[in-house]
């Protein structure tokens, strides 16, 4: 049996990471529907460590070097993760800048 793979329910977000976080992006879902479930991709050379927020500030103040809670996401990967419907994202990087997209997806 072959898994389906996510469908996409609203537009991508892209910004720029760097070794402070930007401004925290939206990410929602078309319609009526609530997003949940976001593609996390990576095109930068750089590990990104995305953190997520209510707000374009809590986003960013999310967005921090480990130990903090972010997901890490590995140069020219994505990730898959779970977290409130419509939320604010950014990234940070350790060194260098990288593109950043989040995808709403169910």
């Amino acid at each position: 049996m072959t898994p389906l793979a996510p469908t996409r329910i609203g537009n991508t977000i892209t910004f720029t990471s760097a070794t402070t976080a930007p401004a925290g992006v939206q990410c929602k879902a078309d319609g009526n529907m609530q997003a949940t479930t976001y593609e996390l991709v990576n095109e930068g050379a750089q590990i990104a460590f995305f953190g997520s927020g209510a707000s374009a500030a809590a986003a960013t103040a999310a967005a921090v070097l480990p130990p903090g809670a972010v997901w890490a996401v590995l140069p020219g990967a994505a990730r898959y993760v779970t977290d409130a419907p419509n939320v604010f994202w950014s990234a940070i990087t350790r060194s260098g800048t990288g593109v950043c997209d989040v995808t709403p997806v169910a």
